[in-house]
């Protein structure tokens, strides 16, 4: 270990020495009193302080984790329940409305299948005049009975026929229909077949009326329709009893209209895309409050049963139950407040006296001794304290001696230390000599090695260029060979040319003999031409001296004269082709023949180039060979100079390697001398320092 990093903190006791070391050993720190070492993460809070803090969240905190679970396992429970509750309300008015809508049915059914309706109906079908008739009027007397009978569900019951108009009086239809049932949804939907159809609700006379349509069948053949106009305030009634035994209220819309609301509730614009379902649960708001509602629609119309609550009735249980976990849970913390001052307060007390005591301790007094025993782990810090009290009062007094030791072994020290720098100060003088001389050396050696390093350049350059020459006279080969290719294919094509020259002029030869040919078979035509011309002649003549019997011969005759002198024409035209054709193969044939004098001449052109390729090929070798020879030598240069390189390096090496050696001995040296120097004077001030140890320990009453 350097002497540097055993400087044993000398500085540190010039001070006070060794008695402030002791003196303050953590004691002011420690102040019992405050607690400033009992800290809880890096708070400064108080022992007491952080014990009931620990306590409370030790007892809260389950509390808490555990009132949060309950409360939402329970808030689950009654939201489910309140959801169920919301979807049963619906259920019951969807099921109330089916029954309702299912009785006007049966009403309006049994009507359908009274015998006088159905006369009716065929009497219209037959177009019997109904003025006066006793059938519409039992119709229209067991209408009327029905009607009264209901209790004002009817508003009235009108009987249409298949197409679409109004038996009976047309007064009452026309309050209620200005333009008629023909185009209606709900007439048309019991036309095509619908059991029983509902029709788009209206209002009339301040009243909301509804029409439901049931069709009057004989044998499953429609004779007409059955329309009852229903009275919507008198179908909705057992809604409102149910909703009078249940929290919430009810509405059902009709598009984006409120056909009905159970409850004196101000509701504002609701949009039906909300229910864009056959049934569910949703949340909205009507105007500024959240409400939420279970919804139903019904089969039969486009009716939409809305059984709503509003959002803070529906979370007021969940809210009580939340207050009473919240109370709970207060309580608790007081509880547990109380209880961790009291069991915190024992804790402290006895702790705070040490505290005080081990003060005491920290000025000087070390007579003090502890006698508390409240619970074990106080019981064991009190006995510490007393054992540390008797383990101190040792060490001032082993101190005491080593104090006097130290000083006497201070004095020998510095002598030592002395004769050791003087010494040091003569070895670092020839070591600074030796390292400047090897320095010298060294850069004498880098200069030689950055010679060899140049020559090893020039040498590696010429043998990149010889090789690249190599390369080059490789690339020459194969240009050569390639020209001796191209020159030997010339040949051959030459030859080849020479001999079609040889065919062509054969063939022109024939060519010429196939003309002179033609030539006397076109003579021979001409001749027999003129003959038949001459022929034709006479046998003209003959034809005239025979008169009338020789008149058909005479025509025969003329035909034939025509043809021989048409055959003499052509035979004119082909011998002035023919001519033209051998004027041409007399041209080919003269070209044909100097084709031969150049293929000839080609010929020996491709053989003098070849002797030429010939030349330079064994001109290349030759120097290729010379080359080569070359490249060796420098290879030979190149080993040596490697080993050389090598050489150099490791001198090079050898003698850097020394002269840090060198400088890194005289830099030790250097540390070394400092080193002794410093010792020298730790020495004087140890020597300074015990004496002080023992002024100080003096003043300790044990």
């Amino acid at each position: 270990m350097k002497l540097k990093e055993i400087k044993l903190n000398f500085k540190k006791f010039k001070l006070k020495g060794v008695f402030s070391i002791i003196k303050n050993i953590n004691f002011k720190k420690v102040k019992f009193d405050k607690l400033k070492n009992i800290k809880l993460g890096n708070s400064k809070m108080s022992l007491q302080n952080q014990l009931m803090l620990l306590f409370v969240l030790i007892s809260i905190i389950p509390l808490i984790v555990m009132g949060y679970f309950i409360f939402d396992k329970v808030s689950d429970e009654i939201e489910k329940s309140k959801k169920e509750m919301l979807v049963s309300y619906s259920e019951n008015v969807k099921n109330s409305l089916d029954m309702a809508i299912y009785d006007v049915g049966n009403t309006l059914k049994s009507q359908s299948n009274q015998s006088d309706i159905r006369a009716l109906m065929k009497d219209v079908q037959n177009r019997v005049n109904l003025k006066h008739n006793i059938r519409l009027f039992k119709t229209e007397m067991a209408l009327k009975s029905a009607i009264d009978s209901s209790n004002g569900l009817y508003e009235t019951i009108l009987i249409s026929d298949i197409q679409g108009n109004i038996i009976g009086s047309n007064d009452k239809s026309k309050k209620y229909f200005t333009e008629g049932i023909k185009n209606k949804n709900f007439y048309k939907e019991t036309i095509n077949g619908k059991e029983l159809s509902l029709g788009k609700s209206f209002e009339f006379d301040k009243r909301k009326i509804i029409p439901i349509a049931k069709p009057i069948l004989d044998n499953n053949k429609k004779l007409g329709v059955l329309i009852g106009l229903v009275n919507i305030d008198r179908l909705t009634k057992p809604v409102k009893e149910i909703s009078k035994r249940q929290s919430g209220y009810n509405f059902i819309l009709e598009n984006n209209n409120i056909l009905f609301v159970s409850k004196d509730t101000n509701l504002k614009d609701i949009n039906d895309k909300l229910f864009n379902l056959s049934s569910g649960i949703i949340n909205f708001k009507n105007g500024k409050e959240n409400q939420i509602a279970s919804y139903k629609k019904l089969n039969s119309t486009d009716w939409v049963i809305v059984s709503a609550i509003n959002k803070t009735d529906y979370k007021k249980s969940i809210n009580i139950i939340k207050n009473f976990i919240l109370m709970i849970i207060v309580f608790m913390l007081g509880v547990a407040i109380l209880v961790s001052y009291i069991f915190s307060k024992s804790v402290v007390k006895p702790i705070k006296a040490l505290g005080e005591k081990m003060k005491n301790v920290s000025e000087g007094n070390l007579n003090e001794k502890a006698d508390f025993h409240s619970n074990k782990e106080i019981e064991i810090l009190n006995d510490s304290f007393n054992s540390m009290l008797e383990q101190l009062k040792l060490l001032i007094s082993e101190i005491k001696k080593t104090s006097e030791d130290v000083s006497n072994k201070a004095v020998n020290l510095n002598e030592i230390a002395s004769g050791a720098y003087k010494f040091n100060e003569h070895i670092s003088g020839v070591i600074d000599n030796t390292a400047t001389g090897l320095i010298e050396q060294k850069k004498d050696v880098e200069k030689g090695e950055n010679q060899i390093h140049s020559i090893a350049n020039e040498v590696d350059s010429i043998n990149d260029y010889s090789v690249e020459i190599v390369n080059n006279f490789d690339t020459t080969d194969k240009v050569i060979s390639d020209g001796f290719k191209q020159v030997n294919i010339l040949t051959s094509k030459s030859k080849e040319s020479l001999k079609h020259s040889d065919q062509v002029k054969n063939e022109v030869s024939q060519l010429v003999s196939s003309i002179s040919r033609i030539e006397d078979i076109i003579e021979t035509i001409t001749n027999v031409s003129k003959q038949t011309n001459l022929l034709a002649l006479n046998a003209a003549i003959e034809a005239a001296r025979a008169g009338e019997a020789g008149k058909g011969f005479s025509v025969v005759s003329e035909e034939i004269r025509k043809l021989s002198v048409k055959v003499s024409d052509e035979t004119n035209n082909i011998k002035n082709i023919i001519n033209d054709i051998n004027e041409k193969t007399k041209v080919v044939e003269k070209i044909v023949t100097n084709n031969e004098v150049i293929i000839t001449k080609q010929n020996k052109a491709v053989f003098d180039t070849e002797n030429s390729f010939n030349i330079i090929y064994d001109s290349i070798k030759e120097v290729q060979n010379k080359v080569k020879n070359i490249i060796n030598s420098i290879k030979d240069i190149n080993v040596k100079k490697d080993s050389m390189k090598n050489s150099i390096n490791h001198i090079s090496e050898t003698a850097k390697g020394i002269t840090e050696e060198a400088v890194e001995v005289n830099k030790k040296s250097l540390e070394q001398f400092t080193n002794i120097e410093e010792i020298k004077n730790y020495s004087k001030d140890l020597n300074k320092l015990s004496d002080s140890l023992k002024k100080y320990i003096e003043t300790f009453d044990y």
